[in-house]
Parts: structure tokens; C-alpha cells; sequence
């Protein structure tokens, strides 16, 4: 009787459809393999943080320090410096003006006037000049040593060789010991650092995309799913996000390039958005979602597309001085809301998906948790610039992240094929007939 044992059973679906001949990875019934190259992914992002973390900072910074006693005698401040040897791969130029004081028992508040000029030089031009003057509020706080730091002028365009300063200072700084220009600028070797990550990203997610775009394309209509749609479009959407094509961008500055890198990065922000929305809402449906659905997922990211565009294009437009200043108040409630209607939108599907999963959903609750906390997370980088941090463990993280949740997207929605992982396996005991279903004659009534 042991042909019949439970080894030998296969599961059985019963349905007045014809039988899917493919699922995709995640539907799949044992995963212990499919951990071990979520695990490997999981290291690979720590690695990668890892070597974020011990390479060399994004910023260089310089400090050049004068004395205030020459306001006493000029009635300003004076100071004037020179960097040479610049190139698109220093990325920005900012300069930053803080005091310095010794008496720190009474807070000292005051408003200056600050004249900037430049001259910008290339070995293949003539020089360059420009002159900015702009007012700032100086101040410092009773048990400081240090005023607040003011940004005085931002370069994101660096199509010079050199760059001389003379900077004037114009108001009473006389109660201060000396005053500080902070001249920061990019670290070359991390831009050149930035090129092969990008391009290794892009090659390692786009070898990816072909192993899946050639089994998804083999795929009858019918069993494809939303999932697999998905994982594509997340993995073409990072692949540009990389920018594997930015060494143009070092090599030519242009204020194009810093618009196309706004539009994006919006772009990306909003796909973001609509792939949470969707593999959350799509957690434990039995049937195909309505054109609603769809609707109002891709309405709600095209609002968010929209709002970054402008906001980060405009940021850029007031680093390079087209506009004096944006509608910060706006920005943060457009800003506020929308992450208030996102917020609620994910907690409402949640909570449907949680009432009408099944426990064959439960690696997918398993895996779609994780990597919608992960992607929830991640928008929080977008606020994180390279070049408002010191540290290239931000770059790298936001690097591993996308690309590493693409790739996971394309694992585990990989086409999975049933008739290899169900056949039938014949018994090693051969069938011997003992007899007993032979026919048995009726018994004649005596």
C-alpha cells in the first residue's frame, strides 16, 4: 500500500478555468531558497552602506578666518580668497559666512550687509564678473561661541577653472572676535566614485530586466500579472534614476542637466508612491482590480509628479539665481497634505488587505511589509542631498535601496513555471497484484 502514501499525493485545483501553467516565485508553496537570496540581498545592501561609510567625505571644506579689529578702522570687513584647479566634478561651490565671539554671557543679534564679488575664470575664456549683495541676520545665543551659519551664495553649475572672491561685509560686527567665510565644494573622488556605482547598479539591474523581460514576454496574457508590470517599470525607472549617462553632466555642466535630474527625480518620487499603493491593494485580491483602481493611484502620483517638478526645479532655479526665493509656506503645506492622504490611503489598504488574506498569502505579507517600510523610508532620503551631508553613507544607501528593492521586485515575481515543480514521481515499490480488487462473484441465495 505504499504507492498510496501521502508522498505520492499531488494537490488537485478544481476550477472551470483551464489551469495556469505559471505563477511567479512568491505563489510558490516552500521558499527556503527564495530566503537565501533575500538574505544575500540584505548583506549586499549592508556591504554596500558599509563602504559608504568609510569613504571619503562628499565635501571638501575650507575656512578663512579675519579679524574684526580692521571694521574699527574701514568701517567693513574685508576678506578675499582664490580656488583654482576646479572642474564639473566638484559639482558646487557654497560659500558660508559665521562670527566668532569670546564674551558669551549676552546674546548678540544684528544685520549686515554682505557684498560678494566674483570673477570666473577658464584657461580657453576671458574672466567673468559678478557681484551679489544680499542682507543677513547675524545672531548668537547666550553660552555660544559660534553665530548661526548664512549661505551667502551656492554655485551648481561649475563650467569654470577658478574662482576669486572678494567679499565686504558692511554692519556692526565690532562685538564679535572675528568673522569666517566656509568655502565648501565637492569632492572630486567621490563624484568619480558615484560614476561606477551608478553604472554597476545599472548594469547588474539591467541584466536583471532582460533574464525577466524574457520570460515575461513567453508568458501567455493570461497569466501574466499586475505584479510582474510592475517590477518592470520600477527596474526602467531606476535604471534612469541611476543616471548612468552623468559623467556628461561632469564633463559639459549645464542648467539642463539639472532640470532633467529634477523632472526625474519627481517622477521617480510619484512611481514610488503608486508601487506601494498598488502591491499593498493588490495583497490578497481574488480577482483582477476595477479600472478605478488604477485610476486613482495614477492620479494621485501625476498630483505628486507635478508638485516635485516644480518644487525642485524651482530650488534649482534659486541656486543659480533665476528667482530670488520660493513659496517655502506653500511648498510645506502642498508638502504636508500630501503625505497626510498618502499616509491615511496606506493604513485603509492595510487594513483591507489584513481582513481578506489567506494563510498562502502569508510569505507574501512577509515580503511586501518589509518593502513597503523600506520604500516608506526611502522617500525620506529624497530630503538627504549629497551635498548636504559630509558622508557618502547616504548616497550609497539610497543607491542599494532602489536598485536592491528592483531587483528583489524581479526575483520575486519571476515567472514560475508548475508542471516542473509538480511532477509526479513513481513509487520505488512496484505495483504486485495481491488479489484484491479481483471481482468477487455474487453469492447464490440458498
Amino acid at each position: 500500500m505504499n504507492e498510496f502514501s501521502r508522498e505520492n499525493l499531488l494537490p488537485v485545483e478544481i476550477s472551470n478555468e483551464s489551469p495556469m501553467d505559471y505563477l511567479m516565485n512568491i505563489d510558490k508553496i516552500y521558499h527556503w531558497d527564495d530566503m537565501i537570496y533575500i538574505i544575500a540581498g540584505a548583506l549586499f545592501i549592508i556591504l554596500s552602506v558599509f563602504i559608504g561609510g568609510i569613504n571619503e567625505s562628499t565635501i571638501c571644506e575650507k575656512v578663512i578666518t579675519k579679524d574684526t579689529y580692521n571694521y574699527k578702522r574701514y568701517g567693513y570687513l574685508s576678506l578675499n580668497f582664490n580656488i583654482s584647479d576646479l572642474s564639473g566634478l566638484n559639482r558646487i561651490i557654497r560659500l558660508i559666512i559665521r562670527f566668532n565671539r569670546t564674551r558669551v554671557i549676552e546674546p548678540i543679534s544684528t544685520t549686515i550687509n554682505v557684498s560678494t564679488r566674483f570673477w570666473f575664470s577658464r584657461s580657453n575664456s576671458t574672466i567673468t564678473k559678478r557681484t551679489y549683495i544680499k542682507n543677513i541676520n547675524v545672531f548668537s545665543r547666550i553660552g555660544h561661541h559660534e553665530s548661526n551659519e548664512n549661505m551667502i551664495s551656492e554655485h551648481h553649475i561649475l563650467n569654470f577653472e577658478s574662482l576669486s572672491a572678494q567679499i565686504k561685509i558692511y554692519g556692526d560686527v565690532s562685538r564679535f572676535m572675528n568673522g569666517e567665510i566656509v568655502i565648501q565644494y565637492g569632492n572630486a573622488y567621490f563624484s568619480m566614485f558615484s560614476i561606477y556605482c551608478t553604472i554597476s547598479y545599472s548594469l547588474l539591474l539591467i541584466s536583471g530586466l532582460i533574464v525577466f523581460s524574457n520570460s515575461y514576454q513567453a508568458l501567455e496574457l493570461k497569466e501574466r500579472r499586475h505584479e510582474q508590470e510592475l517590477s518592470i517599470v520600477m527596474s526602467i525607472m531606476t535604471i534612469i534614476y541611476n543616471n548612468p549617462v552623468q559623467i556628461i553632466q561632469f564633463i559639459r555642466p549645464s542648467f539642463v542637466f539639472l532640470i532633467l535630474n529634477d523632472v526625474v527625480s519627481s517622477f521617480y518620487i510619484s512611481m514610488i508612491v503608486v508601487l506601494i499603493l498598488t502591491l499593498v491593494g493588490l495583497l490578497g485580491a481574488k480577482e483582477d482590480p476595477k479600472p478605478s483602481f488604477w485610476r486613482l493611484r495614477i492620479a494621485f502620483g501625476g498630483v505628486v509628479a507635478v508638485f516635485f517638478v516644480i518644487k525642485l526645479s524651482m530650488k534649482s532655479c534659486e541656486h543659480i539665481g533665476l528667482i530670488t526665493h520660493q513659496p517655502h509656506i506653500y511648498f510645506s503645506f502642498i508638502s504636508s497634505s500630501l503625505i497626510s492622504i498618502f499616509l491615511f490611503w496606506l493604513i485603509k489598504l492595510i487594513h483591507e488587505s489584513s481582513d481578506r488574506i489567506e494563510e498562502s498569502d502569508s510569505f507574501k505579507l512577509l515580503i511586501y511589509l518589509p518593502i513597503t517600510i523600506i520604500l516608506v523610508g526611502s522617500l525620506y532620503l529624497f530630503n538627504i542631498s549629497v551635498t548636504k551631508s559630509n558622508s557618502t553613507i547616504f548616497y550609497i544607501l539610497k543607491m542599494a535601496v532602489f536598485n536592491g528593492t528592483s531587483l528583489l521586485m524581479l526575483y520575486i515575481h519571476y515567472p514560475f513555471k508548475i508542471n516542473e515543480n509538480l511532477v509526479f514521481e513513481k513509487p520505488k515499490e512496484t505495483y504486485v497484484d495481491n488479489g484484491i480488487f479481483e471481482e468477487i462473484p455474487e453469492s447464490t441465495n440458498q
